[in-house]
């Protein structure tokens, strides 16, 4: 029923002047001006007599859009899309010499604080444990040193690496 609507609307198929339609002109006008796999208006059928569409409108009026208008379109959606993933892969990637700098001056300033640590807590420890107070400072110190340089030999990224796949067992130790 909705597409003998259509059909009628589109001028695919015409009543009689009463109103009415004639089973077999309706099937004649059908098979003539609707297309068989798409349905709509068969290339080429004729538009009925009273409406005649001008150039780059259709027969109702509306704008019609052209192949080469909708190419145009999707091309111009594609780009937008590819523009905004471009900006998404921009945000999520870091300049190289950027994490770098960023990377020494962390690394810089947890080698600091272990130093001042070691200057700060060296005699508090001493006296705790009643050893003197240059000793205790000396071992913490090259204690400190090797781990410092351990780090700097094995790289920190990769000694990071290797201490996921350890499992973190150190989690569990409380200061």
């Amino acid at each position: 029923m909705r597409s003998m609507q259509h059909a009628i609307t589109d001028g695919r198929i015409t009543p009689g002047p009463d109103g009415k339609l004639d089973p077999d002109a309706a099937d004649r006008e059908w098979r003539e001006n609707t297309r068989p796999d798409h349905g709509g208006i068969r290339s080429g059928a004729g538009r009925p007599r009273h409406q005649k569409a001008k150039a780059g409108r259709a027969a109702d009026g509306r704008e019609a859009t052209t192949m080469p208008e909708l190419r145009r379109q999707r091309e111009a959606v594609r780009l937008r899309r590819e523009r905004l993933e471009l900006r998404r892969l921009e945000r999520d990637t870091l300049d190289r010499a950027e994490l770098n700098a960023c990377t020494f001056k962390l690394w810089r300033t947890v080698r600091d604080r272990l130093d001042a640590a070691v200057g700060r807590e060296s005699p508090l420890l001493a006296a705790r444990l009643g050893v003197e107070e240059g000793r205790m400072y000396r071992e913490l110190r090259a204690f400190v040193r090797g781990v410092e340089q351990e780090i700097a030999d094995r790289g920190a990224v990769k000694l990071l690496g290797e201490e996921s796949e350890a499992g973190d067992e150190d989690e569990e130790v409380q200061p």
